[in-house]
């Protein structure tokens, strides 16, 4: 919302009044008190959100540019006093008009935002969660064994924290992390954030090629929520 917009702190109010009587607790970035870069609070506001309302009333560039970002993972729920106040590539998405202009009784928005309000807490807004994958490259050999590089890769559309991976059936086929920081089976990220789209390497060894090349990985991290994700997934070792 913006923040300036004459007749939107009144909204404000009743947009927040109609949250909370569905249990919603609404902030907004004019709000957040904590020392910190400003922008980085409210992309990572919205990141950890359940549930983002937008008021595009006014055409505010910094509520588009939070509304595009919000994109990624939500189904924001948008609000307007009339449909000329949305930019033509958003037109054609549902929108809450509050204008009485349009036609609309004074309260009827009321009504609708509530029952869209419901309905996400039902069913969520988030279009994809996070998932991770992997990729493994064969970088040497030497006779019966070979080093390899594991990258474990974000392929979801949010930041993953606290990222491990487990090696689940590799006991006595000669597989294992090839680091000092790491166990022969487990090897972790540490406070490393993987963003979506980077990935990050760990090394391996086989100490001999086994009969059957395909293992079997635990991969586990937690969104920026603090949810967890588990994704358990099997990899062939390349061919020497």
């Amino acid at each position: 919302m913006p923040f300036k917009e004459r007749g939107l702190s009144a909204l404000h109010k009743e947009i927040v009044e109609i949250a909370k009587a569905n249990g919603v607790e609404l902030k907004r970035a004019d709000n957040i008190f904590a020392p910190g870069i400003i922008i980085d609070q409210i992309l990572d506001s919205i990141d950890k959100a359940h549930i983002v309302i937008a008021v595009c009333t006014g055409k505010n560039a910094n509520v588009f540019f939070e509304l595009g970002y919000a994109w990624r993972v939500h189904k924001p729920i948008l609000l307007a006093e009339t449909k000329n106040e949305l930019p033509f590539d958003v037109q054609s998405y549902r929108t809450i008009m509050y204008g009485e202009k349009n036609g609309h009784n004074k309260d009827s928005w009321k009504n609708d935002l509530k029952n869209t309000i419901e309905t996400v807490l039902k069913e969520g807004t988030r279009i994809v969660q996070p998932e991770l994958s992997l990729k493994i490259e064969r970088i040497d050999s030497n006779g019966h064994f070979g080093s390899y590089r594991l990258y474990v890769v974000n392929s979801g559309t949010m930041s993953m924290h606290n990222v491990r991976i487990e090696l689940l059936d590799a006991s006595n086929r000669g597989l294992k992390f090839d680091d000092n920081d790491q166990e022969d089976k487990l090897a972790r990220l540490g406070s490393r954030v993987l963003s979506p789209g980077k990935g990050y390497p760990f090394f391996m060894r086989c100490d001999y090629y086994p009969h059957d090349p395909k293992f079997k990985f635990n991969v586990v991290g937690t969104d920026t929520s603090g949810e967890p994700h588990q994704f358990v997934l099997w990899k062939d070792l390349p061919a020497k």
